[in-house]
């Protein structure tokens, strides 16, 4: 390599553009490789601000470009007792489909999932730790509708292993074991 060549290099690299476009690049990989770290922290203490006594997710990863997430040995508990488990769970995104405001899971596979459901005597239902107050549900669709339009959820194939559901209600109490 001779001096010309190197003052090139260094000239080129001397220039504005040049110096952002390298610090956007090392930006993006840098949150690239932290989403997963905060998503995780920030999942577990939305659970526990929403009535879980403990939360822990042991491995959050998200793919954006092939759009899937894996999430491994989640375990939520509220009152000493066990409220949500999943040893694993796989879910594929359609991403393209997000842009016309409709969920599209390819595939999703929940290994050990533990569910508790359960609707109290004032009519608030429990899904986990998560308890949402009787008629509250009507106003924050009708909200929702309002600010964003209507969302659709498809889901083509779903595997579950080993998973456990239980649905609790004044008049019912029933187990369900796939």
């Amino acid at each position: 390599m001779d001096i010309n060549e190197n003052n090139m290099t260094v000239h080129f690299l001397k220039r504005k553009w040049v110096r952002f476009v390298l610090l956007i690049i090392g930006v993006c990989l840098i949150l690239a490789f932290l989403l997963p770290f905060i998503a995780k922290f920030y999942v577990t203490e939305w659970l526990k601000k929403n009535g879980a006594d403990q939360a822990r997710i042991e491995q959050l990863w998200f793919n954006p470009f092939l759009g899937k997430l894996t999430l491994r040995h989640v375990s939520v508990g509220a009152d000493g007792k066990p409220r949500l488990e999943n040893v694993g769970m796989v879910i594929d995104l359609g991403i393209t489909s997000l842009l016309k405001k409709d969920i599209h899971i390819e595939h999703c596979s929940y290994e050990s999932l533990l569910l508790e459901v359960e609707q109290y005597e004032d009519g608030s239902w429990r899904y986990g730790t998560y308890t949402v107050s009787a008629g509250s549900e009507q106003r924050a669709q009708d909200e929702e509708e309002k600010v964003s339009g209507k969302w659709a959820l498809l889901a083509d194939q779903v595997e579950l292993k080993d998973c456990k559901v239980s649905l609790k209600t004044p008049e019912l109490d029933f187990e369900l074991h796939i």
